[in-house]
């Protein structure tokens, strides 16, 4: 509760601190480092009891530039981080960051990278700079639709064609660097066309684009010509981003609800090895294409239903965790308050001291019994709020399993339906086989068969061995059987377990803040019996003195 925000970083130039390249592995000494150098640098700015105590999780900017670093990992605890800075390091891929998702700045310039990937979790990323690599081709930033800035100059990229392609959907894209690159020296006029297909950008390689450059342009006539053509295709451009966000977005809901796979048993029954077998029995595929529009029919409904109440227990969610959220500053708010009163206390009982003729020593060991009160006062609040927290976290867990519960029973509800069209499909296929397997029998004792036959030796040597035609019906029904149950079981379960995983989240996070709280506390009353302590030396020192 008394520290709030933890930012890291390590500056560079202007006579900052710049470490000797002895590290070439991220881990924790490395971060600690950092974070403490910052610390001491900024010690105006944050107070920070005991910097041992700060946990990792609350990093929101790491700097580790000029480190040697030859890979990225060890970064799985920090969630919060916004800004990472890895530049004029070693490294050759881009890896073990796609948990950073609220990073919005990262830093990869002067390295060895020759792709661009790993970035695909990266949703919220506006500052992407990969200048100075050995980048190819422009790729894997689909995902980071948010990029304002884009610095990709002094790489290896030999066109600039399918690298504005790729970039045009970058909407907010307004900063853009890409001096250096082969092509630049091989295009005098790159910039033009960049602008030109770029509609938003501000500044280009380090300059901003003003009128004269606009004018520049529209004097062009192989930029008159498409002028129209671009303005069409940007339309058109703009209406397929919007149907993709809307896809992307339905599909974030489906996975949410844990029915985003239910379309995957019609893909697996379309390549069972079965089907295939059978899929020329006369009257065989239709009768599956008639139970895939049923079960298509139903899960879209499943869907519907399970989304929607899935968007309720959401919003009651967001609900709870806001108010939680309050309750935690409020909480927050009040051991602050209780830390300035004696702080204040302290102040005014030391500026007595300041006097050489005031020797009551008995205020400062009435202060100094007082930490002892404030330290009970503090861990009261902090204990008071986490019995306040559990009992609002199980009201909310029993509120919670209402919606799970309606969402299972959509779920078997609507299974059921499929289990009874998997029963029809059965019925269907068992009867449409036996009829098959009559006209060859029929075809088969016929002693001057037509010229023109009417099944291929395959098909024949298939339709000869009866018992084993209805043994592959049979495992093909089965195995639809099987997946619908599966799937049903699947989903269930994944519903099921959102309670428990959501309570356990919070009670992790509610343990590391109740451990850091009451250290941060435990550190607050160390420190502040320490200058209690000073003070009783120092009036003692000056009585002799005075004598």
């Amino acid at each position: 509760m008394i520290a709030s925000q933890t930012i890291v970083t390590i500056k560079k130039g202007g006579g900052s601190y710049r470490p000797t390249p002895e590290v070439t592995v991220i881990n924790d000494d490395l971060i600690k480092q950092a974070m403490k150098r910052y610390y001491e640098e900024n010690k105006e700015e944050y107070k920070i009891v005991n910097l041992d105590a700060l946990p990792f999780n609350e990093l929101r900017v790491l700097n580790l530039s000029f480190q040697e670093i030859y890979r990225i990992q060890n970064l799985e605890g920090l969630h919060k981080l916004e800004e990472l800075r890895l530049d004029n390091n070693k490294i050759k891929k881009i890896e073990n960051i796609g948990h950073l998702v609220h990073l919005k700045w990262l830093d990869l310039s002067f390295n060895a990278i020759e792709k661009i990937e790993g970035l695909t979790e990266l949703r919220k990323l506006q500052d992407l700079s990969l200048y100075s690599n050995q980048i190819k081709k422009v790729e894997g930033l689909d995902n980071c639709l948010e990029l304002n800035v884009l610095s990709l100059g002094n790489n290896l990229i030999e066109t600039y064609d399918k690298m504005l392609e790729y970039l045009e959907k970058f909407r907010k894209l307004e900063v853009f660097n890409v001096a250096g690159n082969p092509f630049t020296k091989k295009e005098q006029e790159y910039d033009l066309h960049i602008i030109f297909r770029l509609k938003n950008l501000k500044y280009l390689d380090y300059s901003f684009i003003d009128d004269a450059m606009k004018n520049k342009l529209e004097e062009k006539d192989e930029f008159k010509g498409a002028k129209l053509g671009r303005q069409q295709e940007i339309k058109q451009l703009e209406e397929r981003d919007r149907m993709e966000r809307e896809k992307a977005e339905h599909m974030k809901k489906l996975k949410e609800a844990k029915v985003d796979t239910l379309d995957n048993i019609v893909t697996e029954i379309l390549n069972d090895a079965d089907y295939e077998k059978l899929k020329w029995i006369k009257g065989f595929e239709a009768e599956v294409q008639k139970f895939i529009l049923k079960f298509n029919e139903n899960g879209d409904i499943l869907k519907g239903l399970v989304v929607e109440k899935n968007e309720k227990k959401l919003e009651q969610i967001k609900k709870f965790t806001t108010e939680l959220a309050q309750k935690i500053l409020d909480s927050e708010q009040e051991t602050k308050a209780n830390i300035q009163v004696f702080q204040k206390r302290m102040k005014d009982t030391f500026r007595k001291f300041e006097n050489p003729e005031y020797d009551d020593e008995s205020e400062l060991y009435e202060l100094r019994d007082g930490t002892e009160t404030l330290e009970n006062d503090l861990l009261d609040i902090e204990m008071q709020f986490i019995e306040m927290e559990d009992n609002a976290i199980k009201e909310f867990t029993f509120h919670l399993d209402d919606y799970i519960k309606e969402m299972c029973k959509t779920v078997v509800d609507i299974f059921e339906k499929l289990k009874a069209d998997a029963g029809v499909l059965k019925t269907n296929v068992n009867k449409v086989t036996q009829e098959e397997l009559d006209r060859f029998a029929d075809y088969s004792s016929v002693e001057n068969p037509p010229d023109e036959k009417a099944y291929t030796e395959d098909q024949e040597y298939f339709l000869e061995n009866r018992e084993g035609v209805l043994s592959v019906v049979s495992t093909f029904i089965e195995n639809v059987e099987g997946k619908i149950f599966k799937k049903e079981t699947e989903i269930t379960e994944a519903i099921g377990k959102f309670t428990k995983d959501f309570t356990d989240n919070l009670k992790e996070k509610q343990y590391e803040r109740n451990r850091r709280n009451v250290n941060n506390i435990i550190n607050l009353i160390i420190e502040l019996r320490e200058k209690i302590e000073k003070q009783l030396v120092q009036d003692r020192e000056d009585g002799y003195s005075n004598r």
